[in-house]
């Protein structure tokens, strides 16, 4: 048990969850800047910050999906399933990381979900 009174795993998805959320409200205070920074300034970290949205919901669902697996404890009651199994996480390659000796294709590097 947690301090909070959450077991372990029920921290662990509230954490996960609360990283997305948290990248969900920069996006929403970046976009009331609007008017306030150039439009070419303001499109570019926006794309950014999508970027990051959108790897933050990657790398909890990865997360969440591999010690649901190891832990063969099904996700704490209000958490969204991963968007995908957790063999579908394990087959990514991530060519352009430090240490990747296998080089692919840029078509086939396609872990940032649209």
């Amino acid at each position: 048990m947690l301090a909070s009174g959450k077991t372990l795993w029920e921290g662990l998805a509230v954490r996960y969850d609360e990283g997305v959320d948290g990248v969900a409200q920069m996006v929403a205070s970046w976009e009331t800047l609007r008017s306030q920074v150039d439009g070419q300034r303001f499109e570019q970290v926006r794309a950014f910050l999508g970027i990051q949205h959108r790897e933050a919901k990657w790398w909890r669902d990865a997360c969440l999906a591999y010690f649901s697996a190891i832990s063969r404890l099904p996700l704490p009651k209000g958490h969204a399933q991963p968007a995908h199994t957790l063999e579908h996480y394990r087959d990514i390659h991530f060519c352009f990381a430090p240490g990747t000796r296998r080089k692919r294709p840029a078509e086939e590097h396609t872990h940032f979900p649209a």
